[in-house]
């Protein structure tokens, strides 16, 4: 990842981002071809030891990089926003003013190892629905259904662990402008859509 000094985030800051988020795209490499898949996660963290813990489908033929313990990329969103110069204060004061995009991005390398075990990978289906269905009024529960369905849902699918050697965080939000540009952008990306005013509360 290109990471100018003023743009970087730090580990605590990227890791929380990232676990927010949730979902993210795993990236390898196998026989000089890319593989990209999107996963929801889990991260795991003990002192400075993190942990992934993902699922693909058992026919994605991402597997093979996987079951060989392959190096893998995830990368994880934050908010994005196109930024107008038509904001900035100083367009109005020397005009050499220019688009871009504001947004932060996670990027967690590490290497790959399966989770087969079916005891393993019923724990981490039910541990990634709980996070998500606590947000429900009525959260739904892996024991909703019936337990031989669930056995032919887990045969659909391979886990995988995610060892994180390396995490990159990248906050482009205006740093690098003059305060009064930067505080235009933030007060006009909060009364934006809720994709820009999710980059503008990042800006506070």
């Amino acid at each position: 990842m290109y990471l100018p000094r003023h743009f970087e985030m730090s580990t605590v800051d990227a890791v929380g981002l990232a676990r927010q988020v949730g979902v993210g795209h795993l990236v390898t490499a196998d026989n000089s071809r890319l593989e990209s898949t999107l996963v929801p996660f889990v991260l795991e963290q003990s002192g400075d030891r993190i942990v992934l813990l993902a699922h693909i489908a058992a026919a994605n033929p991402q597997r093979h990089a996987i079951e060989a313990g392959c190096a893998g990329l995830l990368i994880v969103h934050g908010p994005d926003s196109y930024v107008s110069p038509t904001l900035y204060p100083s367009k109005g004061e020397h005009g050499r003013v220019v688009p871009t995009w504001n947004y932060a991005i996670v990027h967690l390398h590490g290497s790959l190892r399966l989770v087969n075990q079916r005891d393993r990978l019923l724990a981490l289906v039910t541990q990634l629905t709980d996070i998500h269905e606590s947000l429900r009024n009525e959260p739904w529960s892996v024991n909703d259904a019936p337990a031989d369905f669930i056995d032919g849902q887990l045969r659909g699918i391979i886990g995988f662990e995610m060892h994180v050697d390396t995490v990159e965080g990248k906050a482009k939000l205006s740093q690098n402008r003059p305060a009064g540009d930067r505080s235009a952008v933030r007060d006009a990306l909060l009364t934006g859509t809720a994709r820009q005013r999710g980059v503008g509360e990042m800006m506070r």
